[in-house]
Formats: structure tokens, C-alpha cells, sequence
């Protein structure tokens, strides 16, 4: 099966939940960023949101209360209701297993000596599922803000890809074959027409979760147990997987698996494959700095990262530090948050500033322009239309409570693109400051400052 974009990421369950600063504050939970978290202590602080908000958990009514009122809010959600039952079940018995397999899990247990133990995968699925039991509870409740849904950085930009119409797809690591949110992870995502390249773990792991909390302002604090995720290796990579694909994309959290990375991006190489990379966090930058470096600039055709991780990297303004990055490679893109975002290929600059709106939640608003924007790459548009399409989808996001653009919403976004086959878009000349005009296939008109005279145009 042929599909033109190819992610390379950590499959990760997304918990996201709308907080206080005081909540943040009364816990020492340093606000920002994203911090990698085992999974007692993320059980830690899922049962502390749960004490302190006062959170009901009403299990036996989850079905009759899981609403059109919130199953609208995301596709996943719907999904995620018929597992969520299965949790309820099972988690009271305290031996989660799914329901076809209970009659041979001992056995194969038994019979399998690379099989891990049956009882610590049963005390692990227990744990989790009846916390997401809980928590499913809730998210059937109108009022509470609280989204589960299948995540991870690179997943959100493969799912974005797809909903604006490429044929895409994702690989990365699940837990065991018996935890159930494997399942759920690889259906959710085939929901949204991505073509599942999962690997199951040999071992005891679950596929990873991300405890997100939100505060009103919209900033975003992330809490990550990655399980299964970081068990993934260079054997699991199949070379047919990257035939007939244009692009492998790369989330900037896979470099803590930097064998596996390289060797992705190898491939792609090898076989002609342009290769995109999502720089991630400025934690990463900061760790990895020198071979993050030597590896954007041996493989890497197209970056994407936002001022704080191009601070890292180079200690520069990002219209300073996007010029270094287009320097080792051939397309490098600095988002400036709701400042807009600077963009540079060879000898063509571009500045984009967006337009002002109010933030709901900011989780993954880097990661749908980057589907915006790849989207648009994919299609042969110049990087002007490339950036309003990446634009017009992080506009979009951040608008929603949770990491997805609704399906109502992509129907707009594409009509948006398709309604005007030619727009004049002014673009910033690098050697000489001025505009020129280009022809685009997109009509969203954002406005642009000289990159020179830093007047609006």
C-alpha cells in the first residue's frame, strides 16, 4: 500500500485536562514544557486532579451519559466509548484482559517464554484502565473539561495530513497485544484514514500516556509516561515501508532514540525520500545540541521549530536564527507563537503574521501547522500558500479544547483552499528587503511586515 507521507513518532494516549494556575501551584508542577514521568507518578497526578476538582466517578452510567453533546467535540472520544466500557468491566475484577482473549492468555503465557508475565501486564492494564475508567466518567459530564483522545506529536501532524486529503501513514511502538489501548491506539488513527505501521512490545510495557493540563490561559503543561513507545528500534523499521512515499516525517522526540532515528532517515534517503523534522522541545535542544545539528544537517530537508527551540540552537532572534537553520537545510521554518511565523528556503525570506484570536488550549498548535504546511508542500504550492495553509490549521486548534481540528472544521479549511486558484501574495526578496508578487492557490490573506523596515505592508 502506497501512501505519500510516512510518520515516525511515539504512539501516545493524550489526557488532556483544563486546570488552575493554583492547582499547578499548590502541587510544585512547573508550568510549561514537558517532562517525562514513570507511571506511578503519573498515576500520582491523575488521582490528585481527581481529589482536587472533585471528580465523580460514575462508571455504570458511562454508556447512557456519552452524549452527542460531547461525542461532536471529537471522533476519537465516540471511539474511545465502547473501550471505556470494557474498562469499566474488567478493572473492577482487578485482571483487565479484552473479553475474546481471556480464555487463552494463561496458556499462551505458559507455552511462550518470551512472553512477559501475564500478572504484571494485568496489574499494569488494571491500573490504567481504571483510571481511564474514571476519567471517561468524567469526560461524559457537559461540564468537565476533559478530552481523551490518540496522540503524540507526530501522530497529530499524520492525522491533520490526512484529514486535509494526502494519504499518510504511522509507525511507531504500542504496548503487548494485551493491552487494549494498542487496539485502541492503531483503530482510532485508521479512524482518521491514517494506515497504522504499529509494533506491538515484547515486554511488560503499555503504550505510552501524556497527562496534558491546560490553564485558562490556554498554556499547556505535559507530563508524558512513554511505556511501550521507547522500546521501538531499528529492526522494527521495514525498508518496503518508505517505498513510493515523498515524505518521512520525524518528531523531534524521537531523538532520544537516536539509532532509530538516524536509521529512518537513512532509508528515506536512500531511496529518494525528502525528510521532515519537528525539532519538539526546547528540553531536547538543549540535551542534544551538537547532534541534533549534525544530524539536521546530513539528512533533514525541512526543520520546524518555534523561537524557544531556535534560541537553543543558536542563541539568536528567530529572523537570525531562521537564516542559520536554511543554511544546512533546504527549507526551515520558526513559528513566533501568535506573532506569526519566519520561514526561509535558499534565497526566498518570509515573514507571516497571523492574525490575532483567543487561545482555548495550545496543545498542538505546532503540530497542525505542520500538517498545514506539509499538506501545501506535498501539493507543489510556493511557501507563502504553505504557510497560510499551516496557518489557517494552528488558527484552527487552538480555537478547540484538545489537540484536533473537528471534522466540520476540515470541510472549511478545505474549501478555504480550493475557493481561489490565484491570489497575489506579497513575499519578502532576503537579498533585497522589498516584496515582489507570486501567484498562489490559496485566498487566506495574512498580513506580512517588511523584513527590512518592519512596517506593515
Amino acid at each position: 500500500m502506497s501512501y505519500s507521507v510516512l510518520g515516525l513518532g511515539q504512539p501516545l494516549i493524550d489526557i488532556i485536562i483544563q486546570v488552575n494556575d493554583e492547582f499547578l501551584n499548590k502541587y510544585q508542577i512547573e508550568k510549561g514544557g514537558s517532562q517525562q514521568v514513570n507511571f506511578e507518578e503519573l498515576q500520582n497526578l491523575l488521582h490528585l486532579a481527581e481529589q482536587e476538582f472533585s471528580f465523580i466517578h460514575q462508571q455504570e452510567h458511562l454508556e447512557e451519559r456519552m452524549d452527542s453533546s460531547i461525542i461532536s467535540n471529537t471522533s476519537d472520544n465516540f471511539h474511545l466509548s465502547h473501550y471505556l466500557k470494557a474498562f469499566k468491566k474488567n478493572s473492577k475484577q482487578n485482571d483487565f484482559k479484552l473479553e475474546e482473549n481471556n480464555e487463552n492468555n494463561e496458556s499462551t503465557s505458559t507455552s511462550n517464554p518470551t512472553s512477559p508475565s501475564t500478572s504484571n501486564i494485568s496489574d499494569n492494564n488494571s491500573a490504567l484502565c481504571s483510571i481511564l475508567s474514571n476519567f471517561g466518567a468524567i469526560m461524559a459530564k457537559k461540564s468537565s473539561q476533559i478530552i481523551i483522545c490518540c496522540g503524540g506529536s507526530c501522530c497529530n501532524t499524520i492525522k491533520g495530513i490526512s484529514m486535509l486529503g494526502e494519504t499518510a501513514s504511522f509507525m511507531g511502538k504500542v504496548g503487548h497485544r494485551e493491552d487494549p489501548l494498542a487496539k485502541l491506539y492503531k483503530d482510532s488513527i485508521a479512524q482518521k484514514g491514517v494506515i497504522p505501521l504499529m509494533t506491538e512490545s515484547i515486554t511488560d510495557k503499555n503504550t505510552g500516556v501524556v497527562l496534558c493540563l491546560v490553564t485558562p490561559e490556554g498554556q499547556r503543561t505535559m507530563r508524558a509516561h512513554l511505556g511501550a513507545s521507547l522500546e521501538m528500534t531499528e529492526s522494527d523499521l521495514i525498508e518496503d515501508d518508505f517505498d513510493n512515499t515523498k515524505l518521512l516525517y520525524v518528531e523531534g522526540y524521537s531523538f532520544y532514540n537516536k539509532p532509530l532515528t538516524v536509521k529512518a532517515m537513512q532509508i528515506a534517503k536512500s531511496k529518494g525520500v525528502k525528510v521532515a523534522y519537528d525539532v519538539g522541545c526546547f528540553e531536547i535542544v538543549r540535551k542534544f545540541k551538537k547532534p541534533l545539528i549534525e544530524l539536521l544537517r546530513n539528512y533533514v530537508d525541512i526543520v520546524f521549530c518555534n523561537e524557544e527551540e531556535a534560541w537553543e540552537l543558536c542563541h539568536d532572534a528567530p529572523e537570525n536564527a531562521v537564516d542559520f537553520l536554511a543554511s544546512i537545510v533546504d527549507v526551515a521554518v520558526v513559528m513566533v507563537g501568535s506573532k506569526g511565523v519566519w520561514c526561509k528556503s535558499k534565497n526566498e525570506k518570509i515573514f507571516f503574521s497571523t492574525e490575532a484570536v483567543t487561545a482555548v488550549d495550545t496543545t498542538g498548535a505546532g503540530d497542525l501547522f505542520s500538517s498545514g504546511f506539509v499538506y501545501g508542500y506535498l501539493q507543489g504550492y510556493d511557501l507563502s500558500t504553505c504557510l497560510r495553509i499551516g496557518c489557517l490549521c494552528g488558527k484552527t486548534v487552538v480555537g478547540n479544547f484538545g489537540a484536533e481540528i473537528y471534522e466540520s472544521q476540515y470541510k472549511e479549511i478545505k474549501k478555504t483552499i480550493h475557493s481561489v486558484t490565484s491570489v497575489p501574495v506579497p513575499v519578502v526578496n532576503s537579498s533585497s528587503g522589498h516584496y515582489h508578487q507570486k501567484t498562489a492557490s490559496n485566498p487566506l490573506i495574512i498580513p506580512t511586515k517588511s523584513a527590512t523596515t518592519n512596517e506593515w505592508i
